[in-house]
């Protein structure tokens, strides 16, 4: 509270007001990250996780919180300083100390947490499940809206391809751990994208070449006349020559394609034509 502390090369340097101990760094081992909030602070350092300012003696304004006490952890790698509480994560899980008025230190059952954070008087971590918060409720602090989450970062939200829950790559799912689960060489957002089988090896999408619209591997005349009756409405393009013809805008040499095709995407099919460009 009123305070502030930053990691640098030398170590942690805090300051501002110092009534309860806040800015009175202790002695510290490598420390490698820090957390502050309320008043009292908290690092975690080759020795484990130290916190200090609000609770270490019986002078500070908040002595029964105790947020300054830190239980025993089993290789901490994460600590968060809520406002009288904190929570660390370490091999055994999620620890929470301090004040308990709200609730804010009491952990519900967690699936696997990853990461933490100590509010002022609610927590919030998130685990195999998304995220759960709890402790203080009056202004809907813990209630968590529908969020989606793509941990292998292929394009598929988490709850699509693990479409049980149940955190474990099962038959006829896609692996929510995994961005190209058949191992094909195209990751599964591209191939549900594209209509291919993202868990046959063998189903790849096709590659089109931008301007190639009829697939013969050349963007020429042909593909010219092609595009030029697309635009005026005599033919209607398949899947795949809207996707070798949606190329503009073209923005700093890079096509940006818009989902639609219009005068713009006939020119730059014609520069391709042209050997005016060459994307």
């Amino acid at each position: 509270e009123r305070h502030t502390c930053a990691l640098d090369d030398s170590g942690v340097v805090c300051w501002g007001t110092n009534n309860i101990g806040q800015t009175d760094v202790p002695a510290l081992s490598n420390p490698v990250a820090i957390s502050t909030s309320g008043g009292h602070t908290c690092a975690l350092d080759a020795g484990g996780v130290t916190c200090w300012g609000g609770g270490t003696s019986d002078t500070v304004i908040y002595p029964e919180q105790g947020q300054s006490i830190v239980p025993a952890l089993n290789n901490p790698v994460v600590v968060s300083a809520g406002y009288g509480h904190s929570c660390a994560l370490d091999d055994s899980g999620l620890t929470c100390w301090g004040s308990n008025e709200e609730g804010q230190t009491t952990i519900p059952d967690l699936s696997g947490p990853v990461s933490v954070s100590a509010g002022g008087y609610h927590t919030c971590a998130l685990d195999n499940g998304g995220v759960i918060c709890w402790g203080y409720t009056a202004a809907r602090l813990t209630f968590v809206p529908p969020l989606a989450f793509d941990k292998d970062m292929d394009g598929l939200p988490d709850s699509v391809e693990d479409t049980n829950g149940n955190g474990i790559f099962d038959f006829g799912e896609t692996d929510p751990l995994d961005f190209d689960s058949d191992g094909d060489g195209f990751n599964d957002g591209e191939e549900v994208t594209a209509g291919s089988d993202p868990l046959d090896v063998d189903s790849v999408p096709l590659i089109i070449e931008l301007g190639d619209l009829n697939t013969d591997g050349n963007v020429d005349a042909t593909d010219l006349l092609i595009a030029s009756r697309i635009i005026e409405g005599s033919i209607m393009p398949t899947a795949e020559q809207f996707t070798a013809m949606d190329i503009a805008p073209v923005i700093a040499g890079v096509p940006s394609p818009d989902m639609k095709l219009t005068v713009g995407d006939l020119l730059q099919v014609m520069r391709k034509v042209l050997g005016l460009d060459n994307f």
